[in-house]
């Protein structure tokens, strides 16, 4: 299949909408562009197998690397694809909730919205004594992993209430000690003034062409003592570098520059 297409149009058409959205709401696109980036991130791993092959392997492959952006959403969509061609489950919008996990939603409290996301029976018993209700962890509507999915809405209800009775940062706190994977729910702006994305470097400059200093996300594969990175190339900056790499001189590049 040859057709034009946008990240929203592989969304769609890869199924990826008809997952993302509000309980029982409406597809909803991914909120940035999964259909872009995963294409790219697989074509990066396309690239270095190819690599590998040619000078670990010493084995002659085709080096063509043919990615599709449809497939590439396609795997990333392994767990509904599984659960459907396996046990006849067409997977539908269920916003911030784990299909077959709960607790592993969020949830509100005093002041912010909270995630928790539970993923064992130890998990449990240990979140019980986190938020100060031992007692949750043996009430039997609750106290399996079947029978809290069977009674999921019932259990979101009690425990909104019950977290609504203190603030996020009390609460994460409770549960970080005990092992718990929780966390506030951050903005960029949240994130972009928070303790971990220094700690993280999470950004970096880039001086443009311009002259103009701008900050980016800094790319992860950076080192975190590298303050700033190398803007986009101009069009054409790299050409004559590139010819020469592939066996263009100094005249056939005057030669090409001229017919131009």
């Amino acid at each position: 299949m040859n057709r034009p297409a946008y990240d929203i149009v592989v969304q769609a058409m890869s199924g990826m909408m008809s997952v993302n959205g509000p309980l029982d709401g409406a597809p909803t696109r991914v909120g940035f562009s999964v259909g872009d980036i995963a294409a790219s991130l697989f074509a990066t791993i396309g690239i270095l197998e190819r690599l590998y092959r040619r000078d670990a392997k010493g084995t002659s492959q085709t080096k063509t690397v043919d990615i599709s952006m449809l497939a590439c959403q396609w795997a990333c969509l392994e767990n509904a694809f599984a659960r459907y061609l396996n046990a006849g489950i067409v997977a539908k919008p269920v916003g911030s909730r784990h299909p077959s996990i709960t607790p592993f939603e969020v949830y509100p409290t005093a002041d912010h919205d909270i995630v928790i996301a539970i993923g064992t029976a130890k998990d449990w018993q240990r979140f019980c004594q986190a938020i100060d209700w031992p007692d949750l962890a043996h009430d039997d509507r609750f106290e399996e992993d079947e029978t809290r999915l069977e009674n999921r809405d019932l259990l979101h209800d009690i425990l909104a209430e019950h977290l609504r009775q203190k603030s996020s940062a009390i609460w994460i706190d409770s549960l970080l000690a005990r092992e718990i994977p929780c966390s506030p729910v951050n903005d960029v702006a949240a994130v972009a003034g928070s303790d971990i994305a220094r700690e993280y470097a999470a950004f970096s400059t880039v001086h443009m062409p311009h002259g103009k200093a701008m900050r980016f996300v800094r790319s992860p594969l950076m080192p975190p003592d590298a303050d700033s990175e190398r803007p986009p190339p101009a069009l054409g900056e790299h050409t004559a570098e590139i010819l020469r790499e592939l066996g263009y001189n100094d005249e056939k590049l005057k030669d090409l520059v001229a017919s131009t």
